[in-house]
């Protein structure tokens, strides 16, 4: 984990994570229409009290299973919930990487963030050698982060760590300072 202070050297603000309220909003906002027509559920004003319930419920557990957001929303809100329920809170974990994979590529993008080490560099990612494969560009798909090559680790030609960049080095290189406007669905 980077400490916040590497952000603020660099004048921006820290990384989008799957942790984060907004990007766990994003996800669970696209199960809810689902969520609320499953339910049964046609007053509009019920929407924000479904998404709190969902928010609480998937805050709890990190929104990593499908079955714990339900037992949870049994147990702590009052549903009732059923296996058609469940599976589509299964579908969260999935929301919620993609929402934060889009959070940090707006976030690169409006800050200007960019890798400091070159691709090649023999770096040390928790205590082992490796080097840097990608940038988290083309077929690797995550924006801020390297793929590190772990020999130690079995990986071979491309396999490796997907890493954020700033993890590798403790260094955030960024244009900074904060911008008066940011882009994107977790920055409006």
């Amino acid at each position: 984990m980077v400490k916040p202070e590497v952000y603020l050297a660099a004048g921006i603000q820290p990384r989008p994570l799957e942790s984060d309220e907004a990007v766990r909003r994003v996800a669970i906002e696209t199960v809810l229409d689902d969520v609320i027509s499953t339910m049964g559920r046609t007053d509009p004003q019920e929407r924000d009290g479904v998404l709190a319930d969902l928010m609480g419920a998937a805050g709890r557990y990190g929104a990593d299973d499908g079955y714990k957001i339900a037992k949870s929303l049994d147990t702590n809100y009052g549903w009732d919930c059923d296996i058609e329920l469940v599976e589509i809170f299964d579908h969260i974990p999935g929301y919620t990487r993609d929402a934060a994979r889009a959070a940090v590529a707006d976030w690169v993008k409006n800050f200007q963030v960019s890798p400091c080490l070159p691709i090649g560099e023999e770096v040390t990612y928790h205590g082992n050698d490796g080097i840097i494969l990608n940038d988290g560009s083309g077929k690797y798909d995550s924006p801020g982060c390297y793929v590190v090559r772990v020999p130690s680790k079995g990986h071979i030609e491309h396999m490796g760590y997907v890493v954020a960049w700033e993890e590798i080095d403790g260094r955030v290189n960024a244009k900074g300072p904060l911008p008066a406007t940011i882009e994107g669905p977790l920055f409006g």
